[in-house]
């Protein structure tokens, strides 16, 4: 299955577990705006969360699929800031890794999900 990548430097989301992200890099925030934000359909969008370490470049090998729950934006002086809640749904193995579609495999499935 392909996904639209985040890619996070800082903790883990597990399956059923819940995150809010800020976004802060321009990658992540073109891929929020070209996936989610003008796709219109809040709560019906996977992602893949994407594991790196940032000193490195590095991304591993296994991510999480995740639910977008809702899309937070303020902005102030010019400044816009986007906060993304999601919750994990699954653990993947990323099967072909680029920016920002990704090819990967649901290692298992959440029921209901």
């Amino acid at each position: 299955m392909e996904l639209p990548v985040l890619l996070l430097t800082n903790g883990v989301l597990l399956p059923n577990a819940k995150l809010k992200v800020p976004i802060k890099s321009r990658t992540n925030l073109a891929t929020l705006d070209r996936f989610v934000v003008n796709k219109g359909v809040l709560g019906k969008s996977l992602m893949l969360v994407a594991y790196r370490i940032e000193k490195e470049k590095k991304v591993f090998e296994t991510g999480t699929v995740a639910l977008v729950e809702q899309v937070v934006c303020w902005s102030y002086n010019n400044f816009v800031q986007y906060t993304i809640h999601l919750v994990g749904v699954s653990r993947a193995k990323i099967e072909k890794f680029a920016i920002p579609v990704s090819t990967v495999q649901q290692l298992y499935a959440i029921e209901g999900m």
